[in-house]
């Protein structure tokens, strides 16, 4: 997740497959916390649109958090797209790694680099 206030790309790693599930307890450690109604942008991978996630942005909205969907197939509308290039284009050059704990290393790495040139 991109945040905009703080001009950071928030991340999480896991092995686990990403789910619904997952994607809701995750933004619920993440969203934002304030009285102003806020607009979040996300694309439509279908964990961002399935019935459970539809259900729990009714609850969302109710706390003044409103989804925007990108439309299909525009990957130069989303910043975070964008962010990723450049992880893996500057600060991720090596392509191989010798285990998961290399390769989730080099993310780590490679996002405080980039955190600290935005």
């Amino acid at each position: 997740m991109f945040d905009y206030k703080e001009e950071e790309l928030r991340y999480s790693t896991t092995q686990d497959k990403m789910d619904s599930e997952m994607f809701i307890g995750l933004f619920e450690l993440t969203k934002p916390e304030n009285d102003i109604p806020t607009c979040v942008v996300i694309d439509n991978y279908s964990i961002h649109t399935s019935k459970i996630t539809k259900r729990k942005k009714l609850e969302w909205e109710k706390q003044g958090i409103f989804f925007y969907h990108l439309p299909p197939y525009s990957p130069e509308l989303n910043l975070i797209e964008n962010k990723w290039n450049i992880l893996k284009y500057y600060y991720m050059t090596k392509r191989n790694f010798d285990n998961t704990n290399d390769l989730e290393l080099a993310i780590q790495e490679g996002i405080t680099k980039l955190n600290n040139k935005t």
